[in-house]
């Protein structure tokens, strides 16, 4: 896989992950605790790098979670 197509699949992504994450954390915010609500999205959003990472088989898509994912 070339550079390029890396970056443009990771960068997609991210965004599909951090859309995903604040439409859950809005849908769920108004039922549950604050706390809760970020533990389950940021869950979910675990779960959907990860697994991207098992499909494209390239574990180095997980890494830029610490630094990205926070800031949301």
């Amino acid at each position: 896989m070339t550079k390029k197509k890396s970056l443009i699949i990771t960068v997609l992504l991210y965004m599909i992950t951090i859309i995903f994450g604040l439409t859950l954390f809005h849908i769920l915010r108004d039922n549950f605790e604050l706390l809760i609500v970020t533990l389950i999205a940021d869950l979910a959003m675990t779960t959907i790098i990860f697994i991207a990472s098992i499909r494209y088989n390239n574990s180095s898509l997980y890494d830029p979670y610490w630094s990205v994912i926070p800031i949301f």
